[in-house]
């Protein structure tokens, strides 16, 4: 009797930790599906906010030229949004000019971190700021095209969040990458200044 509770003890246990663990695995993706969601809705409307200003106390500062003020109001709202995601296990975001399929420049599936450059920034978490700060890549946020009714489509911008989520009981090992990206196409400018060159 003992050696059977013992076998059912153990396996109702594994059960038991399996559940929890999914359950926060679950939470953690959806925090990661809401956070790409809320710094892409952020993003969408600042087609014509102009480079990104550096700041004197700034430790990680934005580059003079090159990096657009919307990549920096992605990662703000990603900072102030009221998420589960411990801010600092987010390994890094991306904001970049996203392709007819949701991706950085020519790719076809999300690119890593080194695929970053052009038209493409991303940002990693500072502690001694308490927020995310430029890392690298570039694109220049006067060439981008807010006009709605122009030859050219109306370009989009994506966000993408990695996370590393850490597990509990080590059933599953002790940590996975997970990550999400979210699509949408610029708010739309004035028509008089919504083409490329037009705008900062």
């Amino acid at each position: 009797m003992a050696i059977e509770a013992a076998l059912v003890t153990g396996v109702v246990m594994t059960m038991i930790f399996g559940i929890i663990e999914m359950a926060f695995l679950m939470r953690d993706h959806v925090g990661v599906t809401s956070a790409a969601r809320v710094g892409v809705r952020a993003a969408s409307t600042g087609a014509a906010a102009g480079p990104c200003v550096a700041e004197a106390a700034d430790a990680v500062p934005c580059p003079a030229t090159g990096v657009p003020e919307l990549a920096q109001l992605a990662a703000d709202a990603i900072t102030s949004a009221r998420t589960v995601l411990p801010r600092d296990a987010i390994t890094y975001i991306m904001v970049y000019k996203a392709n007819d399929r949701g991706f950085p420049g020519t790719a076809t599936s999300m690119p890593g971190l080194a695929g970053c450059s052009s038209e493409c920034v991303a940002y990693r978490w500072s502690d001694s700021q308490d927020r995310f700060r430029y890392a690298q890549g570039s694109w220049d946020s006067s060439l981008i095209n807010g006009c709605a009714d122009s030859a050219a489509a109306l370009e989009a911008v994506g966000v993408q969040i990695v996370f590393d989520h850490d597990f509990l009981t080590g059933i599953f090992g002790a940590s996975m990458q997970m990550s999400d990206h979210a699509v949408l196409s610029f708010e739309p400018l004035n028509n008089t200044s919504c083409a490329p060159g037009a705008h900062q």
